[in-house]
């Protein structure tokens, strides 16, 4: 087979070769290369001459014979092209597709390559042979609008109107020949979609560079596009290549409006009095309604323009004029046409809906003179009730009165004739003071009214003194040695000052007695003087005053205005026995006393004596006839108690530490009383005596419950309620005879178990029930009382309803009759229920007492102030606010109604139109909050009218709503866009009725309802991973996580917070999504988070609306947690899962401090708290986000119920509020925690603190610990110990490492000595600390350790024990040392430091130390004594003389100054210094000056008197006076420098005495003064020596 194969194939080889020899034998040879004869280029494009990206481009080529398709190579733009077309191997085509990395402009080309079949290869050709070329341009043309204008008519900016014919879109044209001959097309959008072309428009070559003014070819568009749409427009460009590019929407939009408004509800009014006149000067209004609101007018009223046009609300408005001479006397008429904002005015109108009109008169009356007098007898200018006040009147024409008034009184009228009128009044007894004011309201014969006479045109006044003279201060003391107490012949003085009046002697009396003298003390102040006589009464001392005002009214005293008195007593109290006498609480038994009683009561009779006001009664008591000894403290009596009797009660702590109290002893009791006076009665001892029988007998009770049937409130009850009393023994007793509330109990039970049960009666006692319940067991011996239940429970019975203390109408302080605000009005409200409490209160609004037709009764919680908003009330109509309260129990309040309101606004009485209008109200389709909406959401208004109207237009959120309905039911729908406004959704309908008439506008519900629109999510302001205040990378718990986060939604709230934990940004591998109500911070717990795994914290929020935020997540954290190491002792941990306390403290109430230290003072307590580790704190921005979107502040929210309110919303279980105040110099504050369910305080604490206000800050940090339950941390103790109680401390001989027990002892007395000098604690001495280390078993220098020290400072009672070390290493000594709480062993303050140098030097070091382990300022002393070197300030010391306070006064009485200088107070020594050398310099000028003036006087004088004519004498006269004039001013100078100089130097020296050196014997704080044996050092020996000094 493969034989065959290879002979076939060498037959075809022959064969082929005997045909190629016949070929060749007929080809003729061709030397000649091909040529291309035809060459052009072309594109796909509609212009083939220009091609963009994506077109073809082909080059077309013709060879004059046949060529390789093959091997031809087409180089278009760089690009190797592909074969489109082959017609015979001769004519070809190749094509490339632009894309964006070719050059702009001319496409070139190349063609090579291309060879006949004779192998000839044809030269390359680039250029075509018919002329044609290809523009490559990828670059888009630009478009923008810059303007879009209406045409025709009246031209309004952004308005299409009813006059208007056309637009005109102006677009700047850029200068890009590309562009040249394209087509530019505008296109319109009505409400944001697309309505189609308005044009298109060829560019000519003369547009480019210019802005292009089209306008639109379809003008007649605009007129069918919808009443209110909105237009916008956009251009479409392209160039020559086809490019073509979109305009952004233009910026300016049109709104098409061609209806013009609708005027109605027109009325004419005057601002006259009466609004139907008008005179010169008067403002004449038009008042009119249109259907939208009105921009511009064309008006005229009396046939003269007018001056304005104001808007007053809605879319009411009202032209005015000021009526002048110019104006035709007569009715008014007026003409008007209103103009909306595109400039649609309305048909001119001119007739009034109401009939009212305006009577316009130029003419009036003048008045020529008033005046004020009063017939008086004391002048006419005074008056006193019972005197006549006049106004006289007079004017140029008669007038009509219509009213007058003096001093609120109505006037009487007298027409005196020749235009002169006479008012008149007769002064009430009033309580008035002051100018009497008067007010006449007058019109002339016309009828035109007049501003009301309220002036005089003189200077003539009454002064009414309608109040009684005033008694400023009246006191009375008597001569003797004490002031209140009064003997025979001892005188009494009273002093008194009188305002504004005259005192009458004549009726001045003391003990009914007229005084034997009055003296005269000053202006208006008087002294009477009486001597006491043994006829005078005994008791206190009567007087009376009386005096007179300017008017003749007179007043008189009876009582001192400083509660002063005397009383005149002469005997001591009457005698008197003491009454009952019996032991209270635990298990009463009758004359005995026993363990279980609390206290012993004991009657004593006080005598009808008023000597006995402000004396004393003390119980005595006497054991088995022993000496009679006081119990307790001396009871005061009161008023009160003359003629009746005192329960003096004294506590089991008072009774039994008397002396000689023992069981088995019997007490006799009786009393001793003390008067006023000093007299003293002991009484008749009682016939009660009280066996001490202290053998504690077991009680015979269980327990015993109590148990209300109310089902309102289980701890109180009210008449008809049912109250039990259940009772177990722990034995039978017989059937036990029980009270409740006084009454007899019915009982029924039987041995251990018993049941009382009372049904409480109307005029049982209000209060806590009480009860008694005497067991009787079965041998019949009685087991004591017992009134008090086990479990603390307790009745409250309240059979009185809640008191509405006031409810104002208009304002929270005051009612109102009248308010200018129809949508909203305050209600003061206040009230309460001293018992049990409110539990429900309830409001409304209506037009008649009690009803609730405006505002249906709203239930709330508590009686407080309310806003309500939302209104819709009508003027001129009278509206009452109601209101009624339910305590606990269900007691109902009476029903009370305020005495009605009105709403005006300034404007005459005019009827309103009635309103046509039925309900309006608005909802949302959104599901997760029907009263808010985001975008998409449908908003819906549901209208009902009370007649048919047409079909209304209606506005939504700025916009027209679809609206759907007929006759008096319609539906308004709009879609809520994301440009909408956010916030409350504003409407706006204005209903037409079947005539056309507009009927009113309306903007707001009927029933209140609104919807929130809210197109943003919730914000989350930070999350911090491992704190509530900053972000932290690592912590070091593996169970517990901090997170603080903070965010908020101001619009619609947030719904709901989603946190979550995991291993990566996002991620809840670790703790899965958790939700909450708001965003607060956090504490999780229970967690097992790994040491060096990084973990991220994220969170999101959804707003009630359903926006959802970004999902936020923190930077990470990572735990680093070191276990103790095993060699260290560890204290035990109770790991017991604990639920922290969450706790929100409100910004404290401030008084008499600013809110600015209040807020500081607040966040100190908040930021101590944190310290606590006792609650889990919510963090101040949490709680001001929270308030925020509630619409509160936190410094109005100090009332329990606001804080309450607040708590809820935080989701905490206590909040913390209190108040901070100031009395005098002093600071209170009271602060408390209470329970956010129940209301009930968990914790109450309270302090006063005296001194500057910067000293409460350590305040609120101690209470901060006391109100978390917590003991006070020593550290704070000792901060306090500068103004209070100095705390104890105790220091350890320090431990000595590289220096000898003695020197470390010495050191440590150093150390000890110094604190004690410190004066801020109290330091126990090292007798006292020796005798306690011997007494626990160890030797001087053995108790080193920390439980050493612990155990001795338990031992010495001592708060503090401080002990340390003292090393060296090398040349350096080091020194540690630590402050701890013996009680809690927590280290208060640890210091340590490094010294070099020689051992003596660390003493100074070990005093330093004493002042800074305390936090204080180290001496200045001590620091130098540190700069110096211990050996040179001792030498310094040592041989330097001792400064006194006598040196310092010597040196300052030679010369002012030195003493200070001597006493190192160098400021004030060069002070005095300088002073005094002014002084001086000063005197000496001015006594040269003098010396000069009186030689000048003498010389001159000398030749006055020698001379002989006329001008010497009065020259020479004239320079003796100058001399003289200048003499006395020296003199005066001297005096006055002089006086200044010895004033100075007398100062100066006793200031150098009180601010010189201590004397040694009082310098408590001078170590090297304290003793005449002195440590020194001297130079020549080298050592530090002991130095003896004396006084020669």
């Amino acid at each position: 087979m493969r034989r065959s194969s290879l002979l076939v194939g060498l037959l075809l080889l022959v064969v082929e070769g005997i045909l190629y020899a016949q070929e060749t034998s007929e080809v003729v040879d061709d030397w000649s290369p091909p040529q291309l004869t035809a060459v052009s280029i072309l594109s796909n494009n509609a212009n083939t001459a220009y091609a963009k990206v994506g077109d073809t481009v082909w080059v077309y080529f013709t060879a004059d014979e046949p060529i390789d398709p093959t091997t031809v190579n087409v180089n278009i733009l760089g690009q190797v092209a592909a074969l489109y077309r082959n017609n015979g191997n001769q004519t070809l085509s190749k094509y490339i597709v632009m894309d964006n990395n070719g050059p702009e402009g001319l496409i070139r080309f190349s063609i090579s390559n291309y060879m006949d079949p004779a192998g000839n290869e044809g030269s390359p050709v680039s250029t075509v042979t018919n002329g044609s070329t290809v523009m490559f341009d990828r670059t888009a043309p630009k478009i923008t609008i810059s303007g879009v204008n209406v045409t025709g008519g009246n031209v309004v900016p952004n308005f299409f109107n009813s006059t208007n014919t056309g637009v005109a879109i102006t677009v700047p044209i850029d200068n890009d020949a590309s562009i040249i001959n394209s087509s530019l097309e505008i296109v319109a959008k009505v409400n944001g979609k697309d309505a189609g072309s308005l044009g298109t428009y060829t560019i000519a070559s003369s547009d480019l560079g210019r802005a292009k003014a089209v306008a639109a070819q379809n003008n007649n568009d605009l007129g069918n596009f919808g009443e209110g749409t909105s237009i916008t427009f956009y251009g479409i460009v392209s160039d020559v290549a086809g490019n073509t590019t979109t305009s952004d929407e233009s910026s300016i939009s049109i709104r098409v409006d061609k209806s013009a408004p609708k005027i109605g509800n027109k009325r004419i009014y005057s601002s006259s009095v009466d609004p139907t006149k008008a005179g010169l000067g008067d403002i004449v209004y038009v008042e009119f309604t249109a259907s939208e609101k009105i921009d511009t007018v064309a008006a005229t009223i009396g046939g003269q323009p007018i001056g304005g046009l104001e808007h007053i609300r809605d879319f009411t408005s009202r032209i005015w004029r000021q009526m002048t001479s110019a104006d035709t006397e007569g009715v008014l008429s007026f003409s008007l046409s209103g103009g909306d904002a595109a400039r649609n005015m309305s048909a001119a109108t001119a007739t009034v809906f109401d009939g009212s009109q305006v009577e316009f008169s130029s003419s009036g009356l003048k008045i020529l003179s008033t005046r004020i007098i009063s017939n008086s007898s004391y002048g006419d200018t005074l008056a006193k009730p019972g005197d006549e006040i006049a106004v006289e009147i007079t004017s140029d024409l008669p007038l009509i009165v219509k009213d007058a008034t003096i001093s609120g009184q109505p006037a009487a009228v007298d027409d005196l004739g020749e235009n002169k009128y006479l008012f008149s009044i007769v002064v009430a007894d009033q309580d008035q003071v002051g100018l009497a004011q008067f007010a006449i309201d007058y019109s002339d014969q016309n009828d035109i009214p007049y501003d009301k006479l309220t002036a005089v045109t003189d200077n003539s006044y009454v002064r009414f003194y309608g109040t009684r003279p005033i008694f400023e201060e009246v006191t009375i003391a008597a001569s003797g040695s004490n002031p209140a107490i009064a003997a025979v012949q001892d005188e009494i003085q009273l002093t008194f000052r009188i305002q504004d009046a005259r005192l009458d002697s004549s009726s001045l009396t003391i003990m009914n007695k007229p005084p034997q003298k009055i003296t005269v003390l000053g202006q208006d102040t008087y002294r009477a003087s009486y001597v006491l006589t043994e006829k005078d009464p005994e008791g206190r001392i009567e007087f009376n005053i009386t005096a007179l005002d300017p008017a003749g009214a007179s007043s008189s005293i009876t009582a001192t205005t400083n509660n002063s008195y005397v009383v005149f007593d002469q005997a001591p109290p009457a005698d008197f026995t003491v009454g009952q006498v019996s032991a209270s609480g635990g298990t009463v038994v009758e004359n005995e006393w026993n363990s279980t009683n609390k206290n012993v009561r004991v009657t004593i009779p006080i005598d009808n004596d008023l000597s006995l006001i402000d004396g004393r009664v003390q119980v005595l008591v006497s054991f088995d006839g022993s000496d009679t000894l006081e119990i307790g403290s001396a009871v005061a009596i009161s008023k009160d108690n003359i003629g009746n009797s005192i329960v003096v009660t004294r506590s089991q702590d008072e009774f039994t530490k008397a002396r000689y109290f023992a069981a088995g002893a019997t007490a006799l009791f009786t009393a001793r009383i003390n008067d006023f006076a000093g007299y003293e009665r002991i009484g008749t001892a009682s016939s009660n005596q009280l066996l001490i029988n202290e053998v504690e007998e077991k009680s015979i009770v269980e327990s015993i419950a109590m148990a209300s049937s109310n089902k309102s409130y289980t701890k109180g009850a009210k008449a008809g309620d049912v109250i039990s009393l259940i009772f177990l023994t722990s034995e039978q007793i017989q059937n036990p005879v029980v009270t409740i509330a006084g009454e007899p109990a019915v009982v029924v039970g039987f041995g251990t178990n018993w049941f009382a049960t009372k049904t409480m009666a109307a005029g049982d006692s209000e209060g806590v029930v009480q009860f008694n319940f005497s067991p009787v067991d079965m041998n019949g011996v009685s087991r004591g009382s017992f009134t008090e239940t086990t479990d603390g429970s307790q009745i409250v019975y309240d059979n009185s309803a809640p008191v509405i203390n006031h409810l104002y109408e208009g304002s929270f302080t005051q009612d109102e009759d009248n308010i200018l605000t129809t949508d909203s009005l305050v209600l003061g409200m206040t009230g309460g229920d001293s018992l049990s409490g409110v539990a429900e209160f309830y409001f409304g609004l209506g037009t008649s007492p009690g009803a609730a037709d405006v505002v249906p009764w709203t239930k709330t919680k508590s009686i407080r102030d309310t806003l309500l908003t939302g209104l819709t009330l009508q003027y001129k109509v009278q509206y009452f606010a109601s209101a009624y309260a339910i305590d606990r129990l269900g007691n109902k309040s009476e029903t009370i109604s305020g005495d009605g309101f009105m709403v005006t606004d300034g404007s005459p009485q005019v009827v309103p139109p009635k309103t046509i209008v039925e309900s309006i109200s608005i909802a949302s389709s959104n599901r997760s909050f029907s009263r808010g909406a985001k975008a998409g959401d449908v908003i819906s208004l549901i209208i009902r009218t009370k007649e048919q109207i047409n079909s209304p237009v209606v506005m939504i959120a700025g916009e027209p709503a679809a609206v759907v309905g007929f006759g008096d039911n319609w539906f308004a729908t709009r879609t809520a866009a994301p440009s909408d406004s956010e916030g409350a959704v504003l409407f706006h309908f204005t209903p037409e009725d079947l005539n056309g008439d507009p009927r009113g506008s309306h903007s707001t519900t009927t029933d209140g309802s609104q919807v929130i629109f809210d197109n943003t999510a919730p914000v989350i302001s930070h999350l911090y991973e491992g704190s509530f205040t900053q972000d932290r990378d690592n912590i070091l718990t593996t169970d517990s996580l901090y997170l603080g986060m903070a965010g908020s939604d101001p619009v619609s709230g947030i719904k709901k917070f989603y946190f979550a934990l995991g291993k990566s940004p996002g991620a809840a591998d670790v703790v899965p999504w958790i939700q909450t109500n708001s965003i607060a911070d956090t504490l999780l717990t229970g967690l097992t988070l790994q040491s060096d795994v990084k973990y991220f914290a994220s969170a999101y929020a959804i707003d009630r609306v359903g926006n959802k935020s970004e999902t936020i997540s923190g930077d990470g954290f990572m735990v680093n947690y070191i276990p103790p190491k095993i060699d260290i002792p560890v204290a035990v941990i109770d790991d017991t899962p604990t639920i922290m306390r969450t706790v929100a403290i409100l910004d404290f109430e401030g008084k008499g401090i600013n809110m600015q230290e209040v807020q500081t003072l607040t966040e100190r307590m908040r930021t101590e708290i944190g310290n606590t580790k006792a609650v889990r704190l919510i963090e101040r921005k949490a709680i001001e986000n929270i308030m925020a979107e509630q619409g509160l502040a936190q410094s109005g929210c100090v009332t329990d119920e606001c804080a309450a309110e607040v708590g809820q919303l935080l989701g905490v279980q206590y909040m913390i509020n209190g108040m901070l105040g100031k009395m005098g110099d002093s600071y209170t504050i009271d602060a408390k925690m209470f329970s956010v369910e129940t209301g009930e305080t968990v914790q109450a604490v309270n302090t006063t603190y005296e001194g500057e206000i910067e000293g409460l800050l350590l305040e609120m940090q101690i209470l901060s610990w006391e109100i978390v339950g917590l003991d006070v941390p020593p550290r704070l103790k000792l901060q306090r110990a500068g103004e209070t109680e100095k705390p104890t401390m105790a220091v350890i001989d320090f431990d000595g490492r590289g220096i000898s027990v003695l020197e470390a002892q010495t050191l440590t007395d150093r150390f000890t000595t110094e604190m004690d000098y410190t004066d801020r604690v109290r330091m126990v001495d090292r007798r006292t600390m020796t005798d306690v280390l011997v007494e626990q078993g160890f030797s001087a220098g053995e108790c080193t350790s920390e439980e050493c020290a612990a155990e001795v400072g338990a031992a010495l009672g001592v708060e503090f024990m401080i002990n340390g070390s003292i090393g060296k290493i090398g040349n350096t000594y080091t020194i540690d040392c630590k402050m701890f709480s013996v009680a809690t062993g927590a280290a208060e303050n640890m210091k340590n430091l490094s010294y070099q140098g020689e051992v003596d030097g660390l003493i100074t070091e070990m005093e330093i130390l004493a002042w800074d382990i305390l936090d204080l300022t180290i001496p200045q002393n001590l620091i130098k004594k540190r700069q110096m070197g211990t050996r040179a300030y001792l030498e310094s010391q040592a041989f330097a003389a001792i400064k006194t306070k006598q040196g310092a006064l010597l040196r300052s009485a030679a010369f002012p100054g030195l003493g200070q200088l001597y006493s190192d107070k160098k400021l004030e020594g060069y002070g005095f210094i300088g002073l005094e050398v002014i002084l001086l310099g000063l005197t000496l000028s001015n006594n040269s000056a003098f010396n000069a003036a009186q030689s000048d006087y003498n010389s001159n004088l000398v030749s006055y008197n020698s001379a002989s004519t006329q001008d010497d004498i009065a020259n020479y006269r004239a320079l003796v006076i100058k001399a003289d004039e200048e003499m006395v001013k020296r003199n005066n100078n001297l005096l006055l420098f002089s006086s200044l100089t010895t004033v100075v130097w007398i100062g100066n020296m006793v200031h150098a005495y009180l601010t010189g050196p201590e004397d040694v014997e009082d310098r408590p704080d001078d170590r090297e003064a304290a003793l005449p044996i002195r440590i020194a050092y001297d130079p020549y020996s080298q050592q530090t020596m002991l130095k003896w000094e004396f006084d020669l």
